[in-house]
């Protein structure tokens, strides 16, 4: 799992460069929602 994080927070950070302000969806979508469905499914 840490894995899969540090390389999406690495991926996080060349579009975030290459995008500005666009980026700011990225980080959502790609990261931290579905971030968010892996802890509310570990949790369930």
């Amino acid at each position: 799992m840490a894995y899969v994080l540090q390389n999406q927070i690495a991926e996080a950070d060349r579009r975030l460069a290459a995008e500005g302000r666009r980026g700011e969806e990225f980080v959502r979508t790609s990261i931290l929602q579905p971030l968010a469905d892996v802890v509310r499914v570990e949790v369930d």
